[in-house]
């Protein structure tokens, strides 16, 4: 390439490249060689519910109890170190067992969790269904039944003094009767409008009061991604 031909093209292009290989001659041009095509941003991960391949995760099924007595108090128990969410509060909560209903394993987690038997399962409200993706375990989602009962409801149709039956302490704090699974530190009573959110799962602040309120009988539903303790993505609606 002749002298002034090269000079302009350095010029214009600001880079110098080789007349006989294309190589580049100077670091601008080498940047420029070396620099993509296309340029992408990272935005929020695409959550796994909108991911194609969606419908093939294996479904886990949780049944979770909320016990609400009528000093509006509500039973919640610290999973220990064997536990599904270590060190954090929840309501009465296990895993289905192979074959087990919904409900019959909400019946079981009153009783393994708490020692009280509620009679039947009449007494159960479900009043959510929520799905919960972790990014640790991205074979499967936790489908999470919620159900509500209330003590006066349990009394008038079984004849069961729940207070009783959960032997409380005289503080009225604390049950004094460990559950039956080692999972599961003793439950505790916590007054409706002190729930300990901050030793909670990040999602429980967001769904307890539409729940525990009261004010609809349509059920509530959401999907929820979990990064660990930390909550990135959720949607709910009724």
């Amino acid at each position: 390439m002749p002298w002034r031909l090269w000079r302009a093209v350095r010029d214009v292009c600001g880079a110098a490249y080789c007349c006989l290989c294309g190589a580049a001659t100077s670091s601008r041009a080498l940047a420029a060689a070396t620099m993509p095509t296309t340029m992408t941003s990272k935005g929020p991960p695409s959550p796994p519910w909108a991911a194609e391949q969606a419908h093939t995760l294996r479904r886990r099924v949780l049944a979770q109890v909320l016990v609400v007595d009528h000093s509006k108090r509500i039973l919640l128990a610290r999973h220990t170190a064997q536990g599904l969410l270590p060190g954090q509060i929840t309501g009465l909560i296990v895993e289905t067992k192979q074959g087990e209903a919904i409900r019959t394993a909400a019946l079981r987690a009153a009783r393994e969790v708490a020692g009280l038997d509620l009679g039947s399962e009449e007494v159960l409200e479900l009043k959510a269904v929520l799905d919960f993706y972790e990014l640790d375990q991205p074979e499967c989602f936790f489908e999470e039944h919620e159900f509500v009962v209330r003590t006066e409801q349990v009394k008038k149709l079984h004849a069961l003094d729940v207070d009783a039956a959960l032997a409380l302490q005289e503080t009225g704090t604390e049950v004094a009767k460990h559950g039956m699974v080692p999972e599961f530190e003793a439950p505790v009573w916590y007054d409706l409008e002190q729930i300990p959110y901050g030793q909670m799962p990040a999602d429980d602040r967001l769904w307890y009061p539409a729940v525990l309120g009261g004010a609809t009988n349509r059920l509530l539903q959401g999907r929820f991604l979990n990064d660990g303790p930390i909550l990135m993505q959720h949607e709910m609606w009724w």
